[in-house]
């Protein structure tokens, strides 16, 4: 029974990665690092994380191969499925997180029975994970300076009664950081010490 139940588990995985696999090879080469990561063999196994949402997991070294700490976070909509249950279409929602295809969900049907011959691919479009802190430093920093931060990166942090925004990691646990007014901070844990910057971001990250 055991033996039965990890070949229905290796079936549906397989299924489910040659879904992606062809979902991709017919999206637009803009997304070629995934197609070939995909291609590399990234995927080692899935996992339901809530209702309608598969995850994937992955091998490291490819993962790390691809991942772009820079890259934005977002899903891929509109594409459409052939459903064999309900003899229709059905969208797939696929999220991408830091240059890495992480998982799809399926919002308007319980499980997807899909019909792999059949996907519309052609109204795709991106929708991209809002962040309201980002939205909230944008005005601080230069256009340069944006490039070096990842906006899925900024949150808030309050340290000492003070409120701050985290924009990048430097190390052992040490960040940039930025005041409500748009001060630059050096903050370390060990010691702790927040310490202003003087320079622009761009200096201090390049």
């Amino acid at each position: 029974m055991f033996k039965l139940f990890n070949k229905k588990n290796e079936t549906d995985f397989e299924n489910k990665k040659e879904l992606i696999a062809k979902i991709f090879s017919l999206l637009p080469d803009k997304f070629i690092n995934i197609k070939n990561q995909i291609e590399e063999g990234i995927f080692t196994g899935i996992k339901r994380e809530r209702s309608k949402y598969i995850k994937f997991s992955f091998r490291t070294d490819i993962l790390n191969k691809y991942e772009d700490k820079l890259g934005k976070c977002f899903e891929i909509r509109g594409v459409k499925v052939f459903d064999k249950n309900i003899q229709n279409y059905t969208e797939v929602h696929l999220a991408i997180v830091y240059g890495i295809f992480f998982g799809y969900s399926i919002p308007n049907i319980k499980e997807l029975n899909p019909d792999i011959s059949k996907i519309d691919t052609t109204r795709y479009w991106i929708k991209n994970f809002e962040n309201i802190e980002y939205e909230s430093i944008k005005k601080y920093l230069v256009k340069e300076e944006l490039e070096l931060i990842n906006p899925n990166d900024v949150y808030e942090i309050e340290l000492d009664g003070i409120l701050y925004y985290h924009l990048k990691d430097i190390g052992d646990g040490d960040f940039v950081g930025m005041d409500e007014i748009g001060k630059l901070f050096k903050i370390t844990h060990d010691p702790f010490q927040v310490i202003e910057i003087k320079n622009r971001l761009s200096a201090l990250l390049k």
